[in-house]
Parts: structure tokens; C-alpha cells; sequence
């Protein structure tokens, strides 16, 4: 059986990453980005993040979760960057 748990910690770190994900559509906005363009990009981090913190199955190991987790850090952190900084500027030459 499926058990989806947030716990106080959890409900901070899914704050602080939509947070994140507001701050880029704003910044993103004067660029004419698409909104859901940004959202489409940041859900995989998202859901790895979900996957990882909240939701608990028998047949899903600890180490099963962590590596979620890791993954999530890398895809949001990515598509945080690019997003925030501009990785995708075009005047660094990508």
C-alpha cells in the first residue's frame, strides 16, 4: 500500500522550491518566456522531490528514494540555474 506522508520539513523544502519556481517565471516574464514552458521544465525536479520525500511504498527502498532525491537536486538545481542566472543567455555564447 501506497502512504504519502508531509512531514513540517518537507512542506518547507516544497515552499522554498516553489519559491524558486515563482521568482523564474518572474525574472522570466520580461523575456517573453512561456510560463508553462518554465513549469513543464521544473516538474521532473519536482516530482523526483515528491517521489523522494513523501511517498512511501514497501517495494521503494531507502536507497531507492535517496537516489531520487539526488536526482532531483541535480535536474532542479540545473533548471534553477539556467533560469535565474541565464544559463541561457545568449550572450555567453550557448
Amino acid at each position: 500500500m501506497t502512504k504519502i506522508t508531509i512531514t513540517k520539513r518537507d512542506a518547507l523544502i516544497y515552499l522554498g522550491m516553489l519559491i524558486i519556481v515563482g521568482v523564474s517565471i518572474n525574472i522570466n516574464l520580461a523575456k517573453d518566456d512561456n510560463v508553462r514552458n518554465i513549469i513543464m521544465n521544473f516538474l521532473p525536479g519536482l516530482g523526483f522531490a515528491f517521489m523522494g520525500l513523501s511517498v512511501e511504498h514497501k517495494d521503494i527502498g531507502k536507497k531507492f528514494r535517496i537516489t531520487l532525491l539526488v536526482l532531483a537536486c541535480l535536474f532542479f538545481g540545473y533548471i534553477s540555474l539556467y533560469y535565474l542566472i541565464g544559463f541561457h543567455n545568449h550572450h555567453w555564447g550557448n
